[in-house]
Formats: structure tokens, sequence, C-alpha cells
């Protein structure tokens, strides 16, 4: 069996006019939720198809409009069909209630949320990158699954697909040691920067960890520097994450230049199993506690003309200050260039 339809979503304030399918107990679409459409009476355009069915099923007269794409959709043995694929940004008229199920206003943002055929994530996709026109196979079993898929004639890889069009539950966790609270002000910087309401875990390592992770996509993990490289506790911690994502970050006391700083990045990183994956590192300086200063003092007194010491001494005075305003700054933006 061959049909020919349209599919049509409409934009407004970065939402999609949605239609949850739920009244026909033999819909093909049944409880999946797509766009306003339906298919082609005797003689008709794709564009009058398109009009008359958003006509019917929202109420809405389209006055601006734009054909994106044909779908080829495959369903079992018997069912084939053609969908043309629209997309509108201007209606006018008053809405109504549609026979065919549920309409609502749905973010762009929240479209995975939602139960679609998986197909649709991938021209979905295409929209948002901005494709011009395109041509793309579905073939699906009568499972619903996903068994094929083409664009423009060239087959995708499908596990691919999967993981292009999987949808970030933006879940983290931030794991830290932090001897004089340096660390601490950074972790605090980054769950400020990622929101309060996605992080699974905030705090110190523990021995019931693992499971407390659970759902987390990235762990940003942090340290204090201890012998010029990670505390020990954040050494233990780091080799049990394998095959996670983790951000790196930490404090230094003892000097401010960025190759000292990526080098103890480096000795911790080499903590980590070598399936895991380092997604982002940053590093600041961060001040000491005054025990350190009486000892480079006491070591001075040794030695009035110990230059080493003296640069140690001023190391300590420069380092009281951080981390400051700008090394938060900067590590809220380099959180922030991995939603890019």
């Amino acid at each position: 069996m061959t049909k020919e339809s349209t599919l049509c979503y409409i934009e407004k304030d970065g939402k999609y006019l949605m239609l949850h399918r739920t009244v026909k107990e033999n819909d093909v679409n049944k409880d999946k939720w797509i766009g306003v459409g339906g298919h082609f009476e005797h003689g008709e355009s794709p564009e009058e198809c398109l009009l008359r069915e958003v006509k019917e099923e929202t109420g809405y007269t389209l006055t601006s409009w734009k054909y994106r794409g044909i779908v080829t959709f495959v369903y079992g043995e018997d069912t084939v069909e053609y969908m043309s694929l629209y997309t509108a940004d201007g209606f006018e008229g008053e809405p109504i209630a549609c026979d065919e199920g549920d309409l609502e206003w749905v973010e762009k943002d929240r479209l995975y949320d939602l139960e679609l055929w998986e197909g649709d994530k991938i021209f979905f996709r295409l929209l948002d990158e901005g494709r011009e026109f395109f041509s793309l196979k579905l073939v699906y079993d009568t499972e619903d699954v996903l068994k094929y898929a083409a664009l423009d004639g060239t087959p995708l890889d499908l596990e691919e697909e999967r993981g292009k069009n999987r949808k970030s539950s933006g879940k983290y966790a931030v794991v830290f040691a932090s001897a004089t609270g340096n660390t601490a002000l950074l972790a605090e910087e980054i769950r400020k920067a990622k929101g309060e309401e996605n992080c699974v875990y905030f705090g110190a390592p523990s021995e019931d960890i693992s499971g407390r992770l659970d759902g987390a996509e990235i762990i940003y993990a942090g340290f204090w520097t201890d012998k010029g490289s990670c505390s020990a506790e954040m050494e233990q911690f780091l080799g049990t994450l394998s095959g996670r994502t983790v951000f790196l970050f930490g404090t230094a006391g003892f000097g401010g230049a960025q190759e000292y700083f990526d080098r103890i990045l480096d000795r911790a990183a080499a903590f980590l199993p070598a399936d895991s994956t380092v997604a982002g590192r940053y590093m600041c300086q961060g001040k000491m506690p005054f025990s350190v200063r009486k000892r480079y003092e006491a070591m001075l007194e040794q030695n009035p003309e110990d230059e080493r010491v003296k640069g140690m001494i001023r190391n300590f005075d420069n380092a009281l200050s951080h981390p400051d305003e700008a090394d938060l700054g900067r590590l809220g933006d380099a959180v922030a260039q991995l939603r890019q």
C-alpha cells in the first residue's frame, strides 16, 4: 500500500506545534508525537494538502511555509508513504480542538522528551542544521524499530545517528577535595554555571560514591595540589572512573604559570583509566595557609640573602587573593564551552 501525505511543523517563539496522536486505535502513529498533516485527496498538490490539513487539524491558516524535504516512510512489508515535510512560521486564525489527539506547543529543546519516531529525531536535526532540502528514507519493522535510514541516497550509520540524536539529560556530579577552601570555591562556581537542579552529587569522594553518580553524564573532579599532583584521595577516586567523561579542575598554591598548571593536570589525568574521556581541564592559583609563610620566614632567617626563599614568600603573598573573580570567570567560561 502506497500513500502520499504532508507533515508540517509550525514554529512560534522557539516552539513547534506538536500533535499527540491518542484517538484512533489502528493509527500507525498511536501515542506518538508528530507534526500536523495528513494524506492527499485526489488531485491535490502537496501545498494544497498542507493548507487543508493544517486548517482542519488546528484551525490555523498558514501564511508562510517552506518545503523542507521528502521523507520515504517504509513500515513493515506493506506500507510505503511519501511524506512532504514542511515548516511554517506564519499563520492566522483561532485554534480548534483536534479530533486526532492533543495539540501542544513544545519547546524545541524538549522534543526529545516526547515519544517520537526514531527517524523523526534525524530530520529534526537536519531542520535545526538549516538544510535547504533533503530526501530521507526511513525503514521500520512492525515493532516501530528503525532498521535502515538513508540521507540523499547515502545510507546512514544508525549507531552514529543515535549518538548524535541522543538528548543530553544535563546531569552532572562535582566531586572534590579541598584542603583550605580554594577548590571548594571552584566547585561552587561549576554548580552555579551548570545549575543546581541537575547536580546528582556535590562533595568529597566517599566509600559509597559510585552508586551516587548514576545518571551523571560528566563528572567534575577537583583537587588541591599535593607534591606536584592531586591529593591522595582524589588519586584513588580518579582511578574508579572507567568509561566516564571527566572535567579536571584544581588549585595550586605555588606558582601561577600555565605550564606549571599543565604539568599538575597531566599528572592527575594519568590516574584516570584508559577508557575515560577528559572533556576539559582548569587550574588556577589558590591561597595557602599562613603556616606556610611562617615556614618560609624561618628559612629566610637562616639565610637572609636566599633569593629562592624570597621568591617563595612573594608567591605566597600573590596567591592570597586567589581564586579571584577573574579565576572564577575563566572557569565558568570553560564549563559553558562544554555545552556548545
